[in-house]
């Protein structure tokens, strides 16, 4: 008689099975840490992106369950440096069990054999540890042992703090002075190269996002007070805009001259007193690419007429060049 009640039993239950349709699905999962590393979350066998062991199943006490697969993508703010960092969740199961499925309201019913990628602004609110759910995509499926892969969710991309400024430029940054005799010597704190500078190791990357790279040629010719001989001196100087501050002094800006050169005019010259000195003539060359300024601008004969305004701090500045 109890056999007889056992196989009852037993063919209700297969029945049963029959008409609620209990599934047998993966149950598993992993959790991808930042550095590659995958362990397995609580209370479940480990596997990866693709659920194969027969060990690793389950039969569903739902009727009413699908087979479900989700990846979830948590990420994590340092309050300190601004770093990201994310972390991967990949869960195989009943829909049932995958309680977090119900909070973002994403049903089998409603998405039979289908994957659903969960809007963004649908995903769970978390504040804890500075922890944000950036992705999330759910996978469900009617057969047995079905949600066999983890959904593939967009990576987010790396995000570092954003920096204050761009990058600058690079500029080629060295400069000279050629003596009346033809000898030529380097400017004080300075490398020395001559018209063209051509050397990769005087080169600088301009600390201002928004600078050019420039060159700049002047003469400066000396009267001898006694016999009213007359000797110049040449300046020349690659660089930065910035770097070259005088430029900025007088209104000659690379933002109004970009790929381009300007003639200050003889009239707009600076008036220097100090040992007899005067600025005979100068032209600036303002350009937009890296390592651009390798040349030094050749200035025209001095014309008259109305010209650039420079500051007489341009005189100062230039005069410690000279002496």
């Amino acid at each position: 008689m109890a056999a007889r009640q056992i196989v009852s039993l037993a063919f209700v239950a297969a029945i049963c099975s029959l008409v609620y349709g209990d599934k047998t699905c993966y149950n598993c999962g992993h959790r991808t840490l930042p550095d590659g590393t995958t362990e397995k979350l609580p209370d479940l066998p480990l596997c990866g992106d693709f659920a194969t062991s027969e060990d690793n199943t389950k039969t569903c006490g739902n009727g009413d369950d699908c087979c479900a697969s989700v990846e979830a993508l948590f990420t994590t703010e340092d309050e300190s440096t601004g770093e990201k960092s994310t972390v991967v969740i990949g869960r195989h199961g009943c829909e049932s069990d995958l309680s977090h499925i119900g909070e973002v309201g994403v049903l089998c019913s409603e998405h039979t054999d289908e994957c659903v990628n969960v809007e963004h602004a649908s995903l769970p609110n978390m504040q804890d540890h500075n922890v944000t759910i950036t992705d999330m995509e759910i996978c469900f499926c009617s057969g047995d042992r079905c949600n066999v892969e983890d959904p593939t969710v967009p990576q987010p991309e790396p995000t570092d703090p954003q920096p204050t400024t761009q990058k600058g430029k690079q500029c080629y940054n060295c400069g000279y002075r050629k003596l009346p005799n033809g000898e030529q010597q380097k400017l004080p704190d300075l490398a020395e190269c001559n018209d063209f500078a051509t050397p990769e190791d005087l080169t600088v990357t301009c600390a201002n996002g928004d600078d050019c790279c420039a060159s700049m040629k002047s003469y400066f010719t000396t009267e001898d007070e006694t016999t009213g001989e007359k000797s110049t001196v040449i300046i020349g100087r690659h660089g930065c805009e910035s770097d070259l501050s005088h430029i900025g002094e007088q209104g000659v800006i690379c933002s109004e001259h970009t790929d381009a050169c300007v003639n200050i005019d003889h009239s707009s010259l600076p008036n220097i007193n100090d040992n007899n000195v005067t600025i005979t003539d100068m032209e600036i060359c303002f350009c937009s690419g890296d390592r651009c300024n390798a040349e030094d601008p050749i200035p025209p004969e001095p014309t008259t007429g109305s010209g650039v305004h420079l500051a007489s701090s341009l005189a100062m500045l230039i005069i410690a060049f000279l002496f």
